[in-house]
């Protein structure tokens, strides 16, 4: 539900196109903002977003590091990605959201 919600609200702006569940280094992305260049050329960034989600009954700050790590990992792993290496004019980051219930309550940028 948080993914759905936010892909709603992250494809409000024509400043990128969002694309969800991208394949990349034998894994999936939830989100990639790809810079839509074609109409906005000077846009420095892309952005690779991870969402992980641990429920409010099995919080521990122990799972929600171990969770942290897992998607820093993950997103490093994305970022190598030849294909978003390839475009010279983008630099990508990759954005880790963690929640639990709705409530966002980690947040690290990678990259």
């Amino acid at each position: 539900m948080i993914q759905g919600f936010l892909l709603a609200y992250l494809d409000i702006t024509d400043l990128y196109l969002c694309r969800t569940e991208r394949e990349f280094q034998h894994g999936f992305a939830d989100f990639i903002l790809e810079p839509f260049l074609s109409k906005y050329p000077d846009l420095p960034y892309g952005y690779v977003i991870e969402l992980k989600y641990l429920g409010r009954q099995k919080w521990s700050d122990a799972k929600a590091t171990a969770l942290i790590a897992e998607g820093q990992d993950q997103l490093k792993q994305y970022l190598q990605d030849e294909r978003l290496q390839s475009l010279a004019s983008v630099s990508y980051k990759g954005l880790l959201l963690l929640f639990s219930g709705w409530e966002l309550k980690a947040m690290r940028e990678v990259g």
